[in-house]
């Protein structure tokens, strides 16, 4: 069976925008010694294959946010980091790393 891949654009230099079959987008941004992956979307599909087709570098993953259109894909990475409270004042990023959320 032939599998649907997923529609990778890369919109500026070492970026790429992944759209998850339409339903929502994350981004990929590559640096020199690593890269950022900008959310994980809806998690169809495993992430990091995807990503891997892009860059053999070690990646760390920026959540926007915990809905599960922004988180769905975490199941397919070990870590990630997350604005875990924001207001017009501040926001606290915390880490969560094998199923514990580590605070700064």
């Amino acid at each position: 069976m032939k599998s649907v891949k997923k529609e990778v654009t890369l919109i500026a230099d070492k970026t790429w925008l992944i759209s998850d079959y339409y339903l929502d987008n994350y981004y990929l941004a590559v640096g020199d010694k690593k890269a950022a992956l900008i959310d994980t979307g809806c998690g169809i599909g495993n992430v990091l294959d995807e990503v891997r087709e892009i860059t053999d570098l070690p990646v760390e993953v920026l959540l926007t946010h915990g809905h599960l259109d922004h988180c769905g894909g975490m199941f397919s990475l070990e870590s990630c980091y997350m604005c875990f409270w924001y207001n017009k004042n501040r926001a606290f990023l915390c880490q969560y790393f094998l199923g514990k959320i580590i605070f700064p």
